[in-house]
């Protein structure tokens, strides 16, 4: 019975060892699978993860910024806001935009935006009787791509939206220098700007469809609900201060954007 007993006890103690390094690989196997989990949701995969249903067959892609360049007149450069606030006042009575940007040099109250720095340039010769300080502000971003995981449909949604942010930048400028130059009546102005109006609200109805909480979407989602703000100072074609109006949101499209772009870098 003695010796049984033994027996057993070194039994059972071989058990227990056993059992014991099966908890132990059990216990490393989850914290590796638990960190690699980590590592693949936080680090290895692609950033902008749009997050999709179980069965939706996802992929990734690459959207792209393009590059783009906008050419704004500033009618000065202030150093103290107050002063950039009271030069926005005789900027718009000039029939400028007014738009404030704030810059490391200081605050640019802007009168006008243009796509070519030539009609930019132009502008600032024909200011500077009343603005000496006048001066062309290139605003620019290099072309930036992103990675993007998800559906094919929610891949074009975010591709649509940012070509829409791109092509309404050029288009809000070139609208605008083409009213100022009497190229365009402000009826038929007024028609291509309600063409945009309509395309943003598609643009900002399709990315809160998408109902993701990826931080480049609710980044973008913030973009289009500034657009639709700017979009909503547009003029009616009867508005007496229609070129004004229009080169406030041309201004404040191209800041904008460049800086929404710029923040992705």
């Amino acid at each position: 019975m003695g010796t049984s007993r033994r027996t057993k006890q070194r039994e059972m103690k071989k058990n227990l060892l056993a059992a014991g390094i099966v908890l132990v690989f059990a216990v490393a196997v989850f914290s590796i699978n638990s960190v690699g989990k980590f590592m693949a949701q936080r680090v290895i995969d692609p950033l902008m993860n749009i997050g999709a249903k179980q069965e939706e067959k996802v992929s990734t892609e690459t959207v792209s910024c393009k590059k783009t360049e906008m050419f704004l007149v500033s009618a000065g450069l202030f150093e103290e806001k107050a002063e950039a606030e009271a030069a926005i006042k005789n900027v718009s009575s000039a029939g400028g935009g007014g738009y404030c940007l704030k810059t490391d040099s200081g605050y640019h109250v802007m009168h006008s935006c243009y796509k070519d720095k030539a009609s930019a340039e132009a502008s600032v010769q024909r200011l500077q009787g009343t603005f000496k300080d006048a001066a062309v502000v290139t605003l620019k971003v290099d072309k930036i791509s992103l990675k993007i995981t998800g559906t094919s449909a929610q891949t074009e949604t975010v591709k649509g939206c940012i070509d829409f942010l791109s092509a309404a930048t050029e288009t809000l400028a070139e609208v605008s220098a083409k009213v100022a130059e009497e190229e365009l009546t402000s009826l038929k102005a007024s028609g291509e700007l309600q063409k945009l109006a309509s395309r943003q609200a598609e643009s900002e109805r399709a990315l809160r469809e998408l109902e993701s909480s990826n931080t480049f979407i609710v980044a973008m989602q913030d973009m289009m609900a500034l657009c639709s703000t700017l979009f909503a100072e547009l003029p009616q074609s009867s508005d007496a201060e229609f070129n004004r109006k229009l080169n406030y949101v041309s201004c404040a499209f191209a800041c904008e954007y460049v800086k929404f772009c710029s923040d992705l870098e």
